[in-house]
């Protein structure tokens, strides 16, 4: 829309520039929107009237704006049935931007039932409760099945925790936000372990000391994600207003600002050797920066739909992209030149390079996981057979030969990259596993499920070594320390915890989250954790990472 609005094009160059901008339109349909967005495609319909623009093409995007308008809020009405007895238990209304998860409440609500997770599947395909009715393509009038999992860990043993949590709370090294304080919903440390970054669902960012608890400075503006840069004086994430940012970890300033996007940037991340920063965004582009002055080099433009995710090649010579669009592409950097483009034939939700660099991963939203040669372009793909949908996790062993897929099932599954057979498969939890990642050493596996329970397997025979149990609620991720031997968990308990990968003992309850904590991390140096909590009457983090430094 800069483009068309600097009065420098001509009649039929602003035709082409509106034409290609109706698939990101189609696009952003199919995958739900809300008011925000349309506000902007008003605003840009707008902009190129007073370009000059041909009135036919205006007159086709008004009648998109108008046909959007009506699909968002257009209200659904979806009868959920009970799979086992096939009892119709809830009758909803719901808008295409409402989230499965929603639905899930409301219905829990209706029936009255704390005692199960609840699950969705429409038709065979079972659905992430992550996901907007339109992302699960789910139609005015649908029937979707209702699958109840017993939560069988769940015991008396809750008191003691909340006990425990008081305990905590008289740490002076808590960190946690007092009862009346906003939900804490992301924290990471620092790389080398000095401070530490936690974000809070009303877009406060605050940046504390490691070793006191003390509150050293918060991030102006609003915050919707943060990553620590190398040398950890810096911080990149997400705003609201359609652009990153990078700000300074000593004062909290915000250093500088990265225009450009015209839409939500989906994800922002740091190249391997920290010279650059690479963008995702709802606009149907990723964009390229320098990293010391927040400079944009090139825009990664191609992808008609979203573009969900961006990853680094190991030497940082090449990134791909993901989009809802179906493909994923291979750019080379910092020239932005588009080397080839993969043709998945379904809606992709992320694409990674392998440890060696020679292959690529993509996984789609509807659960379609396939391996590609980077060096290729664009050829010899092949799918991995999962169990279930929707995949949950997928990614490499560190020596690049197998690949670990967590779905919706009670089970994971190891993968030969040179065959795509299944070589293994993990089984003992009793509830979905959520996630799963391989040690550093490639010896052993993760696993944390929605049983309350996480694991750790030998990824050489698929023996389950140790089962760590203590979490109250769905354990939503686990990973190994760089050095294999810690593991850190998060779960919807509002709690995160450390644990030797050695003997399974718990070393350390973090705790101090109002809301879901959804995902954790081990720092690079992996030698131990800190926490603590001053509000015993915990809700669910909805996204934390812990950095145990």
């Amino acid at each position: 829309w800069d483009a068309v609005c600097g009065s420098q094009m001509s009649s039929a160059q602003i035709a082409d520039t509106l034409i290609s901008t109706l698939s990101w339109f189609t696009g952003w349909s199919e995958a739900g929107g809300g008011d925000n967005r349309l506000e902007q495609i008003r605003r840009a319909i707008e902009q190129a009237e007073a370009a000059g623009a041909q009135e036919d093409l205006l007159d086709t995007m008004r009648a998109k704006l108008e046909e959007l308008e009506y699909e968002v809020r257009r209200e659904h009405t979806i009868s959920v049935r009970d799979e086992e007895t096939g009892a119709t238990v809830a009758v909803v209304r719901s808008l295409s931007t409402d989230t499965l998860a929603s639905i899930g409440e409301t219905v829990r609500r209706e029936i009255g039932d704390c005692e199960n997770s609840l699950h969705f599947r429409l038709g065979d395909n079972a659905l992430d409760n992550s996901w907007t009715l339109a992302e699960a393509g789910i139609s005015n009038g649908d029937v979707v099945s209702l699958v109840r999992t017993p939560l069988c860990w769940r015991s008396s043993s809750h008191e003691s925790l909340t006990a425990l949590v008081a305990a905590h709370a008289a740490s002076p090294a808590a960190l946690a936000a007092s009862p009346a304080a906003a939900p804490v919903l992301s924290a990471s440390l620092s790389p080398c372990g000095n401070t530490i970054f936690t974000r809070a669902d009303n877009g406060e960012g605050k940046v504390w000391c490691a070793q006191t608890g003390t509150l050293l400075c918060e991030l102006s503006g609003q915050v919707l994600s943060g990553v620590f840069s190398s040398d950890g004086r810096w911080l990149l994430g997400a705003s609201d207003d359609s652009t990153a940012r990078i700000w300074c970890t000593e004062t909290g300033r915000c250093s500088r600002t990265l225009f450009g996007h015209a839409d939500c940037v989906k994800l922002a991340a740091f190249s391997p050797e920290g010279r650059w920063i690479a963008t995702a965004s709802s606009d149907s582009t990723a964009c390229l920066w320098t990293a010391d002055e927040g400079q944009r080099v090139t825009a990664f433009v191609g992808h008609q739909k979203t573009v969900n995710s961006i990853a680094f090649s190991p030497n940082g010579l090449c990134a791909v992209t993901a989009s809802t669009d179906g493909t994923a592409r291979i750019w080379k950097v910092p020239s932005g030149h588009c080397e080839s483009v993969l043709d998945a034939g379904h809606a992709l939700r992320t694409a990674s390079y392998s440890p060696c660099g020679t292959w690529i991963l993509t996984v789609s939203t509807d659960g379609v996981v396939q391996l590609w040669q980077a060096s290729c372009r664009g050829s010899c793909s092949r799918t991995l057979t999962v169990r279930s949908k929707p995949v949950y996790a997928a990614t490499f062993s560190p020596d690049s030969c197998s690949v670990l897929v967590a779905s919706a099932s009670e089970s994971l599954d190891i993968f030969s990259v040179a065959t795509c057979e299944r070589r293994l498969t993990l089984a003992q939890h009793t509830d979905w596993v959520r996630s799963a990642s391989f040690s550093p050493d490639g010896l052993f596996v993760a696993s944390a499920s929605h049983d309350g329970t996480a694991r750790i397997w030998s990824a050489e025979t698929g023996r389950c070594l140790l089962t760590l149990s203590g979490h109250s609620d769905w354990v939503g991720a686990a990973f190994f320390s760089s050095d294999s031997r810690l593991l850190v968990t998060a779960s919807y308990d509002g709690t995160a915890r450390l644990w030797s990968a050695l003997s399974g003992e718990s070393i350390h309850i973090l705790v101090g989250n109002t809301d879901w904590v959804r995902a954790a991390a081990c720092s690079p140096r992996g030698s131990g954790g800190s926490g603590g909590a001053d509000d015993a009457d915990r809700r669910p983090v909805a996204d934390a990472v812990l950095l145990a430094g």
